[in-house]
């Protein structure tokens, strides 16, 4: 899912497309041994959260400001591949934001223009369970 996103890359401004550029990097990089590069992604996903570091009060809560949505749907594969997510059920949930599409023509979730994106990861799983059925 990472690589879509970074295909995809429509970036708000140039800090957030340097961040979904270095994802891309990060998500590859391994070190001398071929081990991935965990400590650059650590630091990668530090970033990525800082990116988002504005909050609001609305009301009686605390809202957290998003303003590129691909980098917050970065955030949370790295919060995954880190093994900092809380639930397995986080993937599936990133699976979903990322299929979500919002145009004021077609409304808000899983709608139209989302069917690619849902079809891809269905593909991808697809895939997953012919690579394990060997």
């Amino acid at each position: 899912m990472i690589e879509r996103i970074v295909a995809e890359q429509q970036a708000a401004s140039s800090e957030a497309e340097a961040l979904i550029t270095e994802a891309g990097t990060a998500l590859h990089a391994t070190d001398s041994t071929g081990t991935p590069h965990w400590v650059g992604m650590q630091r990668l996903l530090r970033r990525l959260q800082a990116f988002h570091s504005e909050y609001r009060r609305v009301k009686s809560y605390q809202v957290r400001i998003i303003h590129d949505r691909s980098v917050l749907l970065l955030e949370e594969a790295f919060r995954i591949i880190l093994r900092q997510a809380d639930q397995p059920a986080d993937g599936y949930r990133l699976a979903a934001d990322y299929c979500e599409h919002y145009d004021g023509r077609y409304g808000t979730t899983l709608n139209g223009p989302a069917k690619a994106r849902v079809q891809a990861i269905a593909d991808f799983v697809a895939e997953q369970e012919a690579r394990e059925a060997k």
